[in-house]
């Protein structure tokens, strides 16, 4: 199942909490005004502020700022903390998270961002990760299949119709970095070790992690359009939690 922006993409209530069983998930078009930009610019920490600096096309460096402001006004909302005090830190291979938190629950979260389109999934107490890319022709995409799809994977996608290829390339890999991030190691793991579903009218599916005979069984995956020709990808860890999308600006 494709979730589609349109039929499941809500205005946030003012009033928005995040229970235990909750995962939100938020779509955000990075390209505003420089205006926006320069007032979100003191959110950002310092370190931020300097990698803005770096980027050489003043849309990029736009659209950093916008994304790393509502980053921080999201974890301010969920953690109850003023943005600019939200302090990062990162793991071994750059997931981000929360530096501090009160006892209790733990906050969760990951973000993800290609084209002007950025997602940000949070839940409590569980692991998660979600992935967005830009559905666009890619010469190289015979040489991705054959070197980073599973043997599971190339037999499917070589039996599907010529002009459904494409889109599955995108549900595919996804897919697998959605479940990448989750598990915080991103592609320093090999590709072609994870299977997932990408047989048309499917339901997304982690399948199998080679040398992990049950890790398919903790993890829920969904596939969504957060907007057209743009493929997403939400891995969840566990089960029986409930997804609701929000509209960010």
């Amino acid at each position: 199942m494709i979730i589609e922006r349109t039929s499941a993409w809500k205005i946030p209530p003012p009033d928005l909490v995040l229970a235990k069983d909750d995962v939100h998930l938020w779509s955000l078009d990075l390209d505003q005004s420089i205006e926006k930009a320069q007032a979100l610019t003191h959110i950002l920490s310092p370190d931020e502020i300097q990698r803005a600096e770096h980027f050489h096309f003043e849309k990029d460096r736009r659209q950093f700022i916008v994304g790393r402001a509502w980053l921080r006004m999201l974890l301010g909302n969920y953690i109850h903390t003023k943005p600019e005090d939200v302090r990062l830190c990162y793991g071994k291979y750059g997931k981000p998270q929360v530096a501090e938190m009160a006892p209790g629950d733990v906050l969760h979260f990951n973000l993800s961002h290609s084209q002007g389109m950025a997602l940000y999934a949070f839940t409590l107490n569980r692991a998660i990760g979600v992935d967005v890319e830009h559905i666009q022709h890619l010469q190289e995409e015979g040489q991705i299949v054959a070197y980073f799809f599973s043997h599971e994977e190339k037999a499917v996608f070589c039996k599907l119709p010529a002009d459904m290829q494409h889109l599955m390339f995108f549900k595919s890999w996804t897919q697998k970095e959605a479940y990448l991030k989750a598990i915080g190691e991103g592609l320093s793991r090999s590709l072609d070790s994870i299977t997932v579903s990408l047989t048309p009218g499917e339901p997304a599916q982690l399948l199998r992690v080679k040398g992990e005979p049950e890790e398919h069984l903790r993890w829920n995956l969904q596939t969504f359009k957060p907007a057209p020709d743009y493929m997403a990808a939400l891995a969840v860890e566990g089960q029986n939690w409930n997804l609701a999308c929000w509209q960010g600006a």
